[in-house]
């Protein structure tokens, strides 16, 4: 929905991935707009085909983007077979050019390949809310299993075990009974690792106030 780069109907004019972040829904959305994947002997077109296979590889949805308003071509059986059908992601077929004359049937298409199809229109808009209620609807959070590595910071991810071990401490001394000091001296530990990561501190009266709260040791 925006001008974001020089197009033309003349092959080969992207070269280089344009990506763009923003919000949708719950959502923070990196589109990534690559160049066309096609065999050329146009060594910096051909640069731009190699990116578009890493994006491609790299990317937790692709939109698969079709002409409907011309038959499919090579290049479109192509990209199914060398990108959409080995992709580890989810994809969607995107049927642009829906203000034109159409000449491809979404139904027979998801039949033929097993994947959604969406029509929409560049040019006038229509059926992009479509596509976008899709994309929200392929990532809400009941869909989105936890891997072990969610977490990419190594600073993070070290502050996070510091603090995991120092709450194991807190628990088996109140476990063995030993006097609060002890256990508060854990917690406080733990509440500070955890501080790195969001910029906090424990203090005294945080830490009193845990025991006021909880009976700890019991």
């Amino acid at each position: 929905e925006q001008d974001r780069a020089i197009v033309s109907d003349i092959p080969g004019v992207t070269r280089d991935a344009l990506t763009e972040s923003f919000r949708l829904g719950h959502l923070l959305i990196k589109l990534t707009d690559t160049a066309g994947i096609r065999d050329t002997g146009e060594h910096i077109e051909q640069m731009g085909v190699e990116r578009s296979y890493k994006a491609a590889k790299d990317a937790d949805m692709i939109l698969w983007v079709l002409d409907s308003s011309n038959e499919l071509t090579s290049e479109d059986y192509h990209i199914y077979e060398t990108v959409v059908h080995s992709a580890d992601a989810n994809t969607v077929g995107v049927l642009n050019k829906s203000d034109l004359r159409n000449m491809l049937d979404d139904q027979e298409l998801a039949s033929k390949f097993d994947l959604p199809f969406i029509r929409v229109s560049a040019t006038d808009g229509s059926g992009i809310n479509d596509l976008k209620i899709h994309i929200i609807n392929t990532f809400t959070p009941d869909k989105i299993q936890a891997s072990e590595d969610i977490i990419t910071n190594v600073r993070h991810k070290d502050a996070l075990e510091r603090a995991s071990n120092y709450l194991r401490r807190a628990s088996d001394n109140a476990l063995q009974g030993l006097p609060e000091d002890f256990i508060s001296m854990e917690l406080s530990e733990a509440y500070n690792s955890l501080g790195e990561i969001l910029g906090e501190k424990a203090n005294e009266d945080l830490i009193n106030k845990i025991f006021d709260s909880f009976c700890v040791g019991k």
